[in-house]
């Protein structure tokens, strides 16, 4: 059995791997996009791993759920690059969004 937990985060992201001029973009671009903060459930299994995730962003569109299943520690795994067109670039989307005056 899982245990629950529930957290809810401002809108000026905790980006450990981001340099300080990144992370600086990126709150920038979260602010003009007129993201508050986000809701975030973790189930986490007896060993402390979460088994589940689901993130819910609140933007002046409608709220932007994500929702992620986690299993298989310890095993091996392949991993692959995926190809660019399976990818997309969070700052630019965010860029986009100030443009089209989303949080105006």
């Amino acid at each position: 059995m899982a245990a629950y937990r529930r957290k809810t985060i401002g809108a000026a992201p905790a980006a450990a791997p981001l340099s300080d001029a990144e992370r600086a973009r990126l709150v920038e671009a979260t602010k003009k996009a007129g993201i508050k903060g986000y809701d975030m459930d973790v189930w986490v299994d007896k060993d402390g791993y979460p088994v589940r995730m689901s993130v819910g962003i609140g933007t002046p569109q409608g709220t932007l759920k994500t929702d992620a299943h986690y299993a298989d520690y310890g095993t091996a795994a392949t991993v692959r690059t995926p190809p660019e067109s399976e990818t997309f670039d969070l700052f630019a989307m965010f860029k986009r969004l100030s443009e089209l005056g989303a949080g105006a």
